[in-house]
């Protein structure tokens, strides 16, 4: 991935380089340019990648304590015997009791015969006997400080009632914890065939063991001292962690910032190391299994486990780093908002989000997925809005592993603009359903009123050209008939005055109109009712 971001940045480089360029004129320029990039790629390939740390030990987990992210893996599902990093387990069940108000660490609690159940004769003890009374607090610095196997017992009988139902209890949290492949069929970790588990799984079983406070207290003692009881003296346990400092049991691995856990070895498991750190705001939690030790040659041994974790730690602290991936000072979008004195709101994160990664790569490689509340209920941003409100959320992934997640707030106060408000409440009055309605009906009513006044002016203009035709050939006919009886009058007085009167047997003349004589004939069609006729049609 880092040598392709290098190809793209000198290809982009490569080409608007040449584009600027008078190629004819700076041909050997150009191919200077071009070996002088090429060569930069090739170091800066090499002094980028990411080399794995230079350990030995079979079974490893390096991860970052509090976010889980896993830095380096070797073989971690492998199934192996996990000595007295047993002992976490024991622990973690007797402090999730004190959590839960079942005990507390001031209750006192004796040792009984079972004491000594599936013990070897020279494991690790801290000289507790059957019938000696001690605090539940002193049993858990016997079992991490000291890695007593004897304290595991009667921590077990303790918590479970008995070391059986105990163990079930391990396993049962085991699972829990999503831990596949392991099985517990003791407290303290002597070797059993069916006793196992893999460096992932104790993985999980630390990370939660160093959520307690008790637990980090306790593992982080470089020394403690167990009050005398009816059964012993005083109790000095010196812890069995190098990294913390030298022991009588090993020495020269004392490392800066260690914060404790546990130890283990037996031949079957080899020397395994549960280890935590924190450095620089870092906290790295290691897990090594199966590691070899050889004689230095002055009576002191070194131990693959404590090497190997602290290779680990030089490792991770020199490539990893926190770093922003995402700053609250970013600019992530600018929203279209309706009704405010602007159209736009700017969206920054809430919150920064860090990410542990290695130093060289680019924080450009992260996803973002960003969501709108407004947006996924279907409505628009609305003024007025107050700097810092909560308008969504991003979230900051990388192949498919999440880094974190932050609101998305208002970079500044959005007014609400009377103007734009008025136009908003129109709208939204004429997107009513009923409004839309109501309207639709007045519109059909003014259509049809005014298809009726159109209707109504039509027959109109036809009655009243009926009219002014009616009129006219009235007028025709009575002027005819006008002329028609004056020329018979003249007709009849020339006949009378030339001419004695001869009467035909049939007059010459038409018949006369019957009833008064006028001058006007009454041609006018009957009077027209058009509303009538407009309502009938």
């Amino acid at each position: 991935m880092r040598l392709l971001y290098h190809i793209v940045g000198i290809r982009q480089l490569l080409y608007h380089t040449f584009m600027e360029m008078d190629m004819k004129k700076n041909k050997f320029a150009a191919i200077f340019l071009l070996v002088a990039l090429l060569v930069s790629l090739l170091c800066a390939t090499s002094a980028s990648a990411l080399t794995d740390p230079e350990v030995e030990a079979p079974n490893i987990v390096l991860a970052e304590a509090s976010t889980g992210e896993i830095l380096f893996t070797r073989d971690e599902t492998a199934r192996v015997y996990p000595a007295s990093l047993t002992k976490i387990m024991t622990v973690l069940l007797a402090v999730e009791a004190i959590e839960r108000g079942e005990t507390t660490l001031t209750t006192e609690v004796m040792a009984s015969g079972n004491i000594t159940k599936d013990l070897e004769i020279d494991g690790s003890t801290a000289g507790i006997t059957a019938g000696e009374i001690l605090t539940l607090e002193g049993l858990l610095q016997c079992a991490l400080v000291a890695s007593a196997n004897e304290a595991c017992n009667v921590i077990a009988e303790h918590i479970g009632g008995s070391i059986e139902e105990f163990v079930g209890m391990m396993n049962a949290r085991a699972a829990e914890l999503g831990c596949t492949d392991t099985h517990f069929a003791n407290t303290h970790g002597l070797p059993n065939e069916n006793h196992y588990t893999t460096a992932w799984d104790l993985y999980l079983i630390s990370r939660q063991a160093i959520s307690h406070e008790i637990i980090k207290n306790i593992c982080g003692m470089k020394e403690v001292t167990v009050p005398a009881t009816d059964g012993s003296e005083s109790r000095t346990l010196r812890n069995t962690n190098a990294l913390l400092g030298d022991n009588q049991f090993y020495t020269g691995y004392y490392y800066e910032g260690a914060s404790g856990l546990k130890t283990g070895h037996t031949s079957a498991a080899g020397y395994c190391l549960a280890a935590t750190v924190e450095r620089d705001g870092i906290e790295l939690l290691s897990i090594v299994m199966g590691a070899e030790a050889t004689e230095r040659g002055n009576g002191w041994l070194d131990v693959g486990s404590f090497e190997d974790t602290v290779k680990l730690y030089d490792w991770a602290f020199a490539n990893f780093s926190y770093r922003e991936i995402l700053r609250t000072t970013e600019v992530v979008a600018d929203l279209p908002i309706e009704m405010g004195t602007t159209d736009m709101v700017s969206v920054r994160p809430q919150n920064s989000i860090l990410a542990l990664i290695p130093n060289d790569l680019s924080t450009s490689v992260f996803d973002r997925s960003i969501t709108y509340y407004h947006e996924e209920n279907g409505e628009e941003l609305v003024a007025p809005l107050n700097a810092g409100d909560v308008l969504g959320e991003i979230v900051v992934s990388r192949d498919g592993k999440i880094y974190g997640r932050t609101p998305l707030i208002s970079t500044k106060s959005i007014t609400l603009s009377r103007m734009e408000y008025i136009k908003s409440e129109v709208r939204g009055f004429f997107r009513s359903t009923v409004v839309r309605i109501i309207l639709i009906i007045l519109i059909l009513i003014v259509l049809g009123y005014a298809a009726l006044v159109v209707r109504y002016h039509i027959l109109r203009r036809a009655h009243l050209r009926s009219v002014r035709a009616a009129r006219m050939e009235r007028d025709r006919r009575a002027a005819e008939a006008a002329a028609r009886a004056a020329a018979e009058e003249e007709q009849r007085r020339a006949f009378v005055d030339d001419k004695p009167a001869i009467v035909p047997e049939e007059p010459f003349w038409p018949e006369e109109p019957k009833g008064e004589v006028t001058g006007k004939v009454e041609l006018t069609p009957a009077e027209r009712d058009y509303f009538e006729e407009f309502f009938k049609n």
